[in-house]
């Protein structure tokens, strides 16, 4: 499906309720986040979301991570879930997403997973990288290799060596697909997350220049830039948002970053399903 301009504009409301949340459980537990991506983008062009994006991103270091994946699910409100794999073992995602109950945002490669589908904000882990280029890559296809490995336990979402071919997406070599296969045969889901986990924190002790999501090399981010953010707006909400946020959209989107960029850029995630009451017909 698309979206039309009030179906926009009603799910950016939403966004900004669970958003609100987040911020409201991070404030008032000492947990540190900032905004990132294209969050980070539309409160610096817009001081809200962008007039066509469809999803808010949150980021955290990994041991704010991780105490927010331990308070929130005592401390959201009524009506706000965690889905994480502690919380949700059936999730294919290897981040955290908080989801309001009672919506719907069905998205179509996981329209047949028996999870929860309310409209969300995707909060991602962070993890420093080495300052060691190589080091880096190492860590960064380590972890891209093992949330793949993860993902198959729920879903395959590759073309080759699938059952079901129509549901799957992504293109990948029949040796990568051989290897995922393999390796997560060896074993649960659960030893993967962690090992995923235990990777992507490898170097969060060391003295190096910038956390990352790791397995995205363009989402790097000064450590100092998270250290001493800075405030912005996204409509009436205040959040935290990396310092030299131009400097971090330059190296996430590339040097010419505009507010307008050409309509083929304006991607979004429209689902399958949105609805605001999941009881409506």
């Amino acid at each position: 499906m698309g979206y039309n301009e009030e179906d926009l504009r009603k799910l950016h409301q939403v966004l900004k309720e669970i958003c609100a949340e987040i911020v409201r459980v991070c404030d008032e537990n000492g947990i540190e986040y900032f905004i990132q991506g294209g969050t980070a983008m539309g409160a610096h062009f817009f001081n809200d979301i962008m007039p066509w994006d469809d999803d808010m991103d949150l980021g955290m270091t990994m041991d704010n991570y991780r105490k927010f994946i331990e308070l929130a699910p005592g401390k959201l409100r009524k009506g706000f879930s965690l889905q994480v794999f502690e919380t949700e073992p059936d999730t294919p995602f290897y981040f955290a997403k908080v989801r309001k109950d009672d919506t719907l945002f069905v998205e179509d490669l996981y329209r047949n997973l028996n999870i929860h589908h309310g409209i969300y904000v995707d909060i991602f882990p962070y993890g420093k990288v080495p300052d060691c280029h190589i080091g880096e890559v190492v860590q960064r296809e380590q972890v891209r290799f093992l949330i793949n490995c993860f993902i198959s336990k729920t879903i395959w979402v590759w073309r080759r060596l699938a059952k079901h071919p129509e549901e799957c997406m992504f293109d990948k070599s029949l040796l990568s697909c051989l290897l995922i296969k393999c390796y997560s045969a060896l074993f649960s889901k659960r030893q993967l997350y962690r090992q995923m986990m235990r990777v992507m924190s490898r170097h969060d002790k060391g003295k190096h220049k910038y956390y990352n999501i790791v397995r995205m090399p363009k989402d790097q981010i000064e450590v100092e830039a998270i250290k001493h953010p800075v405030m912005a707006e996204i409509g009436s909400l205040k959040v935290k948002c990396p310092a030299n946020v131009e400097g971090y959209l330059r190296h996430h989107y590339g040097q010419n970053i505009q507010k307008w960029p050409a309509p083929h850029l304006r991607v979004n995630h429209a689902p399958m399903i949105l609805k605001f009451n999941a009881e409506e017909e």
